[in-house]
């Protein structure tokens, strides 16, 4: 910055700390003005918990970019500002023939884990509260891990007799492109956190509704479009009950139609115009 060139604006992503660092650089060697954009792409909890960064060091940016409403109510009060703001996160909506719908008792389930296979995941969780399912279900799996979790959740599977109902697919590079989308009853989410959540975007884009646990663009989704359920892992039975509910038709499956209209301002190219509007506006303020 500033030895040959000082740009507009730098884009500091996607850690804190380095709204700090390029305020610095720029200070040091720049008399041009250059505003400065954090864009945190994890709750600022998660980063100041790792070391990237503290709130303090949003204070050098002119503005920060975050992927939910919740962490711009988070950040604008304890900074007292109006610093953050929300970006849509860009996902790739193929245009999808859905097919017919209709709200029906199930007598079987299908379901979906889309992700890495690891603690903070919750897979382990995930198999548990399936044991305890009253009804039939089956369990789509497509992702890896490290050799010894994968292992530690087959050998957790068989003791809970459950490894016949399980589909385990592996790393593949689409994994909504291999699966029958419209045989999918609900994608399952049970990490301790997520910066945004592609998978639960992805999977709506899909025309698929949503179990998950309160994290990233979830809960805004599922209050705001009613496109799934959510559930609370300190809650033993939290995820079985909900399924159980879902089977026994006492709770509605969200069709295809509201979980695609759900996030259409994460269409790729609304979701990029919307971004250089507010780099534009950060530019112009």
């Amino acid at each position: 910055v500033g030895r040959t060139y000082t740009p507009d604006i730098v884009l500091a992503t996607a850690w804190p700390y380095l709204a700090k660092v390029a305020r610095y650089a720029i200070e040091q060697n720049s008399d041009k003005k250059c505003k400065v954009v954090s864009w945190l792409h994890s709750p600022i909890d998660v980063l100041t918990k790792y070391g990237t960064g503290t709130l303090s060091d949003l204070r050098s940016a002119d503005r920060v970019f975050v992927l939910t409403k919740y962490e711009v109510d988070k950040i604008n009060t304890a900074l007292e500002s109006e610093l953050a703001i929300k970006v849509w996160n860009p996902v790739c909506m193929e245009s999808q023939e859905i097919s017919g719908f209709k709200q029906k008792r199930k007598s079987l389930i299908n379901l979906v884990f889309v992700g890495r296979l690891s603690e903070e995941k919750g897979v382990e969780y995930i198999l548990q509260s399936l044991s305890k399912v009253k009804g039939e279900w089956i369990l789509h799996l497509f992702g890896n891990g490290e050799a010894d979790y994968e292992n530690k959740l087959h050998n957790l599977a068989i003791k809970l007799g459950i490894e016949q109902r399980l589909v385990w697919h592996g790393w593949v590079e689409n994994p909504w492109n291999q699966m029958k989308c419209e045989d999918m009853d609900f994608s399952i989410i049970a990490s301790d956190y997520e910066g945004f959540s592609l998978a639960a975007v992805e999977s709506l884009s899909k025309g698929i509704p949503l179990l998950s646990t309160r994290v990233g663009i979830v809960p805004e989704l599922i209050e705001e479009y009613g496109v799934g359920y959510l559930f609370d892992k300190d809650c033993e039975n939290g995820l079985s009950n909900l399924i159980d509910k879902i089977m026994s038709g006492a709770l509605e499956i969200p069709t295809p139609e509201n979980c695609r209209k759900s996030i259409v301002d994460y269409d790729e190219p609304r979701a990029m115009q919307d971004f250089f509007d507010k780099l534009l506006f950060v530019l112009s303020n």
